[in-house]
């Protein structure tokens, strides 16, 4: 069945993509963090986990010489699939990490990492450049307890929570969908969807398939 929304969403994200407004972000485990920090041969290694997301260039100048301010949210889905969203300002701009509470790697990060804390690491999109954010221990302070229990995404197939995730991220690049009263609303936006690594490969896998 055609669904309008489903379709101009995927036109919104098709052409935030090709204008720098939208990426595709990844969660790194701590082992993962320690093999490519050795890679670089640097010394960033916190033993954290690191959620990972490429910035519109101008935002990431605006993180660099700006206070960077965060926000967060938790959205619920009619399907009942619960996203959390982590947002970056600075000045006009404003970075939004749009993570799905979907699949055991997104499960364990946050059962670990709420109370730990974790590393935030903002690339520059196009670029080798990046901004890490250290133990960040900010989430419950922001959106109180995250309730992962009675996941209802289980039941919804891969290719269906790619899509549920593609329409939420065209609304979230919508300035006034995620502030504070103490801010302004942000001018511009960019958006980061996290994913699962197993979902990921799930609807690549599928995609694969059906060619």
């Amino acid at each position: 069945m055609f669904h309008i929304a489903e379709y101009g969403a995927q036109v919104v994200s098709h052409i935030a993509m090709a204008a720098d407004r939208l990426s595709l972000g990844v969660l790194m485990d701590p082992a993962e963090v320690a093999r490519t920090v050795r890679a670089h041969n640097c010394d960033a290694d916190s033993g954290l986990w690191w959620l990972c997301g490429n910035m519109h260039p101008r935002m990431f100048a605006a993180a660099r010489t700006l206070p960077l301010r965060h926000l967060g949210k938790v959205i619920v889905t009619d399907q009942g699939t619960k996203y959390l969203v982590l947002a970056q300002q600075a000045g006009a701009w404003q970075h939004r990490f749009l993570l799905q509470v979907a699949g055991r790697q997104v499960l364990d990060f946050l059962a670990v990492s709420v109370e730990a804390g974790f590393d935030l690491s903002l690339g520059l999109t196009g670029g080798d450049e990046s901004l890490l954010v250290q133990d960040c221990r900010f989430v419950r302070s922001l959106v109180g307890e995250i309730d992962v229990r009675g996941d209802a995404a289980k039941n919804m197939s891969p290719h269906r929570l790619r899509q549920e995730a593609c329409m939420l991220a065209s609304s979230l690049l919508s300035p006034a969908e995620v502030t504070v009263e103490e801010l302004p609303v942000p001018q511009h936006v960019c958006v980061t969807i996290v994913a699962s690594t197993e979902l990921v490969s799930a609807v690549t896998k599928q995609d694969t398939h059906s060619r």
